[in-house]
């Protein structure tokens, strides 16, 4: 159970690192194609040529009046720590200032050892090469006095002259270049990305609903591409082949169903936290749902500021639900007929109101939705985002039961939970959460993803038999 528990956590962790990178996908193809350019252009004018020019030489002591030299580690050791006090002493960087006639030493002074040898090598770097050989040449007629005085019994023979360097010792590489960039691209993608999974809170699936909202998540609906680029909305009937998107709303319909029966509820609220969550397509498809089971249904578009079932339908209606709640009076030509499902009506809107809060605050609404309730198995309300105007928390107050929908990875959870404290505080009864537009994968038979495998105890079969109806 374990081992089937991590392989659960190893998907849902790449399933949203998969996510993120296909979200900034454009923005992680960019950064490496720009750092392909940055860097060779930053390497081109921060270049500067080098130069060296060295000398090599052989120290030898004199033993018992002969001179001669047995390796010895320890004596390596003194020697270079000798040598490398000469070159760093500042007596000598003024002679060699003096014979250069600067007011500075225009090299770098290196010492190296060969191993296992009593052989030196001074290199004086620069980036011009005479003042490479200007101060190794310098260098070499002053070292003397300094050598007599520290280097006792010993003699410094030069091997190797020093000659003026033909080349520089660098080049730059275009080729060489481009890989770092693309490499240091490589490295800031997975920066950005390593930033969003840590630091970017957000609802990805099932299990954030309930650890991070401590509410219970309905099902997961899943991202679907629209038929045709005119279609205005992803409706129901239009995706029946579509199984994870079918099976998906099908759950929210029978949570309601389940609601109903075991609470006595009739009226259901559809809300977000803000736009674009897609929150009207999810009231549209569980009306539709339920319908299809021959419930009698009435969907309202209450959000009055932007309403959008009429144009996600296509439908034009010239009396509308302000026009009912304007006039204290609903009438049969308000109620549309939809032809698809028989036992589904539409209470919709196409106007915008001046005036929405005193609309919802008025008595005749409460009266409107209690006789609705006689006619009606269930009511769903499509109402506008909660973060808004206090629309939404008053049309809270009148529902039986709330539905939230989250789109995916598209608020910071915090938000989310101060938005949704602030609807507890007016009516407690949240049925849940759908996590809508997921781009998760998952197999045909459930398990991690849409939803509709997550062990609610519902879905398959009441697809399959809802189709055979």
């Amino acid at each position: 159970m374990n081992n089937q528990d991590e392989l659960i956590d190893l998907e849902q962790i790449l399933a949203k690192i998969s996510q993120i990178i296909t979200k900034y996908l454009k923005y992680l193809i960019i950064i490496p194609i720009l750092s392909t350019v940055i860097v060779p252009f930053i390497s081109y004018l921060r270049f500067e040529e080098s130069y060296s020019s060295q000398m090599t030489f052989v120290v030898t002591r004199e033993i018992s009046g002969n001179t001669t030299f047995y390796y010895n580690t320890a004596i390596i050791d003194e020697l270079t720590e000798t040598f490398q006090y000469i070159i760093n002493s500042s007596e000598l960087k003024d002679m060699i200032k003096n014979d250069l006639g600067t007011t500075y030493v225009p090299a770098q002074l290196s010492l190296s050892k060969v191993e296992s040898t009593n052989l030196f090598t001074v290199k004086a770097t620069a980036n011009d090469a005479q003042d490479a050989y200007d101060t190794i040449v310098s260098f070499s007629n002053n070292y003397a006095s300094f050598s007599r005085l520290l280097l006792e019994n010993a003699t410094v023979t030069i091997i190797e002259e020093p000659e003026i360097p033909q080349s520089p010792d660098n080049s730059l590489s275009l080729p060489q270049n481009i890989i770092e960039g693309i490499f240091i691209g490589i490295i800031l993608d997975a920066i950005i990305v390593a930033y969003f999974y840590i630091c970017k809170k957000t609802i990805h699936e099932h299990n954030d609903i309930r650890h991070y909202l401590h509410s219970h998540c309905i099902t997961t609906v899943p991202m679907v591409k629209r038929h045709k680029a005119k279609e205005k909305s992803i409706i129901l009937n239009n995706y029946l082949n579509h199984y994870a998107f079918k099976e998906a709303i099908y759950n929210i319909g029978y949570e309601i169903e389940r609601d109903a029966k075991n609470n006595n509820h009739q009226i259901f609220m559809i809300t977000s936290c803000v736009p674009h969550e897609g929150k009207s397509t999810i009231a549209i498809n569980t009306a539709m749902s339920l319908a299809r089971k021959h419930h009698k249904v009435l969907l309202i578009d209450l959000d009055l500021r932007n309403p959008s079932i009429s144009k996600a339908l296509n439908i034009h209606v010239d009396e509308n639900i302000i026009n009912c709640l304007k006039n204290e009076q609903l009438t049969y030509d308000m109620i549309y007929h939809e032809n698809y499902y028989p036992t589904l009506e539409l209470l919709l809107n196409n106007q915008i109101s001046d005036e929405p809060t005193e609309l919802l605050s008025q008595p005749y609404f409460h009266q409107l939705l209690e006789q609705l309730k006689q006619e009606y198995d269930y009511i769903i309300i499509d109402t506008p985002p909660i973060h808004l105007m206090e629309d939404a928390l008053l049309i809270s107050q009148m529902a039986d039961s709330i539905v939230l929908v989250i789109k995916q990875d598209y608020l910071h959870i915090n938000r989310i939970k101060e938005i949704l404290d602030e609807l507890t505080s007016v009516n407690r009864h949240i049925l849940g959460c759908v996590i809508n537009q997921s781009t998760y994968r998952v197999s045909r038979h459930g398990g991690y993803g849409y939803g509709y495998g997550y062990g609610y105890g519902y879905g398959y079969g009441y697809g399959k038999k809802q189709d055979q109806q």
